[in-house]
């Protein structure tokens, strides 16, 4: 746009004399600079990478918020919209933990056992496992661990999977192995 803003006296001139000729050759000028950088840049900066939500302290946030975060606030971080990572505040890492994200799921079936209730918590626990199922293990800054996991239960609040020592979670991962998840 203000490449033509800044030719434009320039072509004014020639406009008059061969308006259709100057006119073409502007459109392909733009059309040139549309698919070799302006799409590429647009495509960097809606990437992937984004971050989708932010939770600080198990209470919605954002990324002001995280920002002027003390050392000892949890911080959680849904990537993509599709996988979890919980930091502490001194080790947030903005960068994208993973690569690319996998159709496969990792996780079967995972039912949240509290106050004598079960609700299924298959999708929370999917976000937590990562791409490749092993919960972000490989990254040190990650403390994907099942005291942090978080939900948003029936009554539509975010709160702590498991809060006492009763609570459990039931997972089958995707190679039918079966655990039981405990703080």
């Amino acid at each position: 746009m203000y490449l033509v803003l800044l030719i434009f006296p320039f072509v004014s001139y020639y406009l008059y004399h061969n308006k259709i000729e100057i006119i073409m050759n502007i459109i392909k000028l733009y059309e040139c600079c549309n698919r070799r950088y302006l799409r590429h840049i647009q495509h960097i900066l809606s990437s992937k990478g984004e971050i989708s939500e932010i939770f600080m302290n198990y209470k919605p946030s954002n990324i002001n918020d995280v920002l002027k975060c003390k050392p000892d606030d949890c911080i959680e971080i849904l990537w993509r919209g599709r996988y979890s990572a919980i930091y502490m505040g001194a080790y947030v890492d903005y960068d994208c933990p993973f690569e690319s994200c996998s159709e496969k799921k990792n996780i079967l079936y995972a039912t949240l056992h509290k106050n004598g209730t079960t609700e299924d918590v298959t999708e929370y626990i999917e976000r937590y496992s990562g791409p490749i199922g092993d919960f972000f293990k490989h990254n040190r800054r990650i403390i994907n661990r099942p005291s942090k996991f978080m939900y948003k239960s029936s009554n539509g609040k975010y709160g702590l999977m498991l809060e006492t020592h009763d609570d459990y979670i039931t997972v089958m991962n995707s190679t039918g192995d079966e655990m039981e998840l405990r703080l």
